[in-house]
C-alpha cells in the first residue's frame, strides 16, 4: 500500500502529499524503469513515423489491473506483442502504466498534476478499465483542493459524477458538505 508524507509547501497552500514507496514498490519501480524481461509494448505514434514511442509491459503485472491490454494484445496485434495506441497522450498513459506497477501516477519528486491531467487520467482509466486508478486520482483531487483550484476541481467531479451517477457520485455530495460547512 502506498503511504503519504504531508509535506508544506506555503504557509498560503493547502498540504500535498509526496508519496514514499514500500520495499516491494520500489522494486516494482526498478522493474517498470529497467525494462528488463518484458514481453509486449505500447506504441505511440503520432502523424509522423519519426516520432513513434513505446512503453514496455510485462502482460503479467499489467493484465492484473486491467483486461483491456490482454484482449487488444490477444486480438489486434499479429504476435500478441504489440498494441498501437494512436488516439492517446504517451506521457499519460505512462502515467496509467505506472499505477499498474507502483500503486502512483506520480513521478519521483512530483506533488501534483494540473487538473487537465487528472481529468484526462480519469478518462483513460474508465477507458481502459484500470482498476482502482479513478479512485486514486479522485482521492487526489479531494486531498489537494483548495481555494485557487476549487472551481476546477469541482467542474472536475461534477462531469464524472454525471457520467457514473451511483457509482461516482457520493464525491459530489461530499463536496456540497464541505461549502454548507
Amino acid at each position: 500500500m502506498l503511504r503519504y508524507e504531508k509535506k508544506s509547501i506555503t504557509a498560503d497552500d493547502t498540504i500535498f502529499h509526496q508519496p514514499t514507496y514500500s520495499p516491494l514498490q520500489k522494486q516494482l519501480n526498478q522493474l517498470f524503469l529497467s525494462n528488463k524481461e518484458v514481453n509486449a509494448k505500447l506504441t505511440f505514434s503520432s502523424q509522423s513515423e519519426s516520432e513513434r514511442r513505446e512503453i514496455p509491459i510485462h502482460t503479467n503485472i499489467v493484465n492484473l489491473k486491467t483486461d483491456w491490454f490482454a484482449a487488444a494484445l490477444d486480438r489486434w496485434s499479429e504476435d500478441g506483442k504489440e498494441c498501437s495506441m494512436y488516439d492517446e497522450s504517451y506521457d499519460l498513459m505512462l502515467r496509467c502504466i505506472r499505477f499498474i506497477y507502483i500503486g502512483t501516477i506520480y513521478l519521483e519528486n512530483e506533488v501534483h498534476l494540473p487538473m487537465s491531467d487528472l481529468v484526462a487520467i480519469c478518462s483513460l482509466a474508465d477507458k481502459y478499465f484500470i482498476e482502482g486508478l479513478y479512485e486514486h486520482v479522485e482521492q487526489h483531487v479531494m486531498e489537494v483542493m483548495n481555494v485557487d483550484n476549487v472551481i476546477e476541481a469541482c467542474k472536475y467531479l461534477v462531469m464524472h459524477s454525471m457520467e457514473e451517477d451511483n457509482k461516482r457520485g457520493e464525491t459530489v455530495q461530499v463536496l456540497s458538505g464541505v461549502f454548507t460547512t
